[in-house]
């Protein structure tokens, strides 16, 4: 692994496995999702990026 994105992909990849292995006969248990989490944590990326973003401009912005 190369990059943090490739650490994610393995840990969700490995959650799920894991998850369809020994929990999917679970009563109660819910297929783990990988695409659902890479998308939680894609939205969770981008709103960071515009908070961010905003910061910027605000402290960019000259008060009069």
């Amino acid at each position: 692994m190369k990059s943090i994105d490739d650490c994610k992909g393995g840990l969700l990849d490995s959650c799920s496995y894991l998850h369809d292995k020994y929990l999917k006969d679970v009563e109660g248990s819910e297929k783990f999702d990988v695409e659902g989490e890479k998308k939680q944590e894609q939205e969770r990326l981008r709103q960071q990026e515009e908070e961010e973003s905003a910061r910027r401009r605000a402290m960019s912005e000259p008060e009069w």
